[in-house]
């Protein structure tokens, strides 16, 4: 906690979790840094909010609706859902200007990939596929490129 110190904010970083069982290792990383919060958490299986809860504040709110999550006042939003499904979520963060950490490939077809760069272009968001860098060192390598993520984000001041 003492690395994440340098970074110069005044507020606290407000991320989503979309896909609350696999997006469960990033929230846990996220606990390293006093910088961001879970803000809020979205997945269709309510069960597995008890497995991200010992990761989230007292002020986080659940949902199963994605829209209705995406109406929370977000900066950015950790997609952990299927794979193949992060398209259509992602453009839409785009499309509020979201910021977007995938935790794997956001694409599932060639297609979808065209969509999310078309997306991407229009947008003012950064998109982040964690799955690039973390695929063998899974929940190290989450703490610490969350870490050099939202210091970079910070220091070009890319935030609300």
């Amino acid at each position: 906690n003492e690395l994440l110190e340098v970074i110069p904010m005044e507020k606290k970083l407000k991320i989503g979790v979309f896909g609350a069982r696999r997006g469960c290792g990033i929230a846990q990383g996220l606990t390293l840094t006093d910088k961001a919060y879970i803000s809020a958490v979205c997945d269709y299986d309510e069960s597995t909010y008890d497995n991200i809860k010992p990761f989230c504040c007292d002020e986080t709110k659940y949902f199963k609706d994605f829209d209705e999550f995406l109406e929370q006042d977000l900066d950015a939003v950790v997609i952990a859902n299927y794979f193949h499904e992060h398209t259509p979520f992602a453009i839409k963060c785009f499309e509020k200007n979201i910021h977007v950490f995938s935790e794997c490939t956001a694409n599932g077809t060639m297609g979808d990939g065209v969509k999310l760069v078309r997306a991407f272009e229009k947008s003012k968001s950064i998109n982040i596929v964690l799955a690039t860098i973390i695929k063998c060192i899974w929940f190290v390598g989450v703490c610490f490129l969350m870490y050099y993520v939202l210091k970079f984000l910070v220091a070009t001041n890319s935030f609300k």
